[in-house]
């Protein structure tokens, strides 16, 4: 908690090693993680009891480009992640191969819907939107703007602010995503794409997301 008269001070979310929990170790032991609750019910009863509830999402085909890249790929930044990944599911690639990303993408089709690993699981099934009765949904793509608004409406606007990228972190930009989208996607066939968005058809509707067919090949 923030001294009276002051702002609690987000910007230690900047300086925290790399993989490490976004949790504050000081509150940890107070919070607990809708994650670990694995009764759909249970978890709906919490959140709606709530005085805030809320989530963020992001466009379907950037999530899983992302989560590709971050935990899949052979430079993924988790590596931890992805040589434990690779060992469950040996299907999808040996540790010391590379795995493509229309491979991954033929994995992710492949698994069960409600068998997907979380980091690629569709957001309706991740924060069941459909059973929570959320107060305030923002989305990655304005993600400054929607948390100011949700500060303001929760009345936390004057004792936290949202925590600002350190000066040597490189901005990525709107530019940066379609940049990334059409260097990726483009290796993918049509109906390969077809077939993702009717797998992941929920969140786009659901979010009010389109799908690019004019990124695939």
């Amino acid at each position: 908690m923030a001294p009276p008269g002051s702002k609690a001070d987000m910007q230690q979310f900047n300086v925290l090693p790399k993989q490490y929990p976004h949790t504050d170790s000081q509150v940890g032991k107070y919070v607990q993680r809708l994650s670990t609750i694995k009764d759909s019910r249970k978890k709906a009863a919490i959140l709606n009891n709530a005085t805030t509830k809320f989530m963020f999402v992001r466009h379907p085909l950037t999530r899983i480009l992302s989560a590709y890249r971050d935990k899949i790929a052979d430079k993924a930044d988790d590596q931890r992640f992805r040589k434990s990944y690779l060992r469950k599911n040996p299907k999808l690639g040996k540790i010391s191969t590379s795995v493509s990303f229309v491979q991954f993408l033929n994995h992710v089709l492949g698994t069960l819907t409600e068998q997907l690993e979380m980091h690629w699981a569709r957001m309706v099934d991740v924060c069941n939107p459909c059973v929570i009765n959320y107060d305030f949904v923002g989305k990655h793509e304005s993600m400054r703007d929607d948390s100011a608004e949700l500060l303001r409406r929760t009345g936390l606007a004057e004792s936290i602010d949202f925590p600002v990228r350190n000066a040597t972190y490189k901005k990525a930009t709107s530019s940066d995503d379609v940049t990334l989208m059409r260097t990726y996607y483009k290796q993918v066939p049509l109906d390969l794409a077809r077939q993702l968005h009717a797998k992941y058809e929920a969140d786009f509707l659901l979010f009010n997301y389109t799908f690019p067919y004019e990124l695939f090949a």
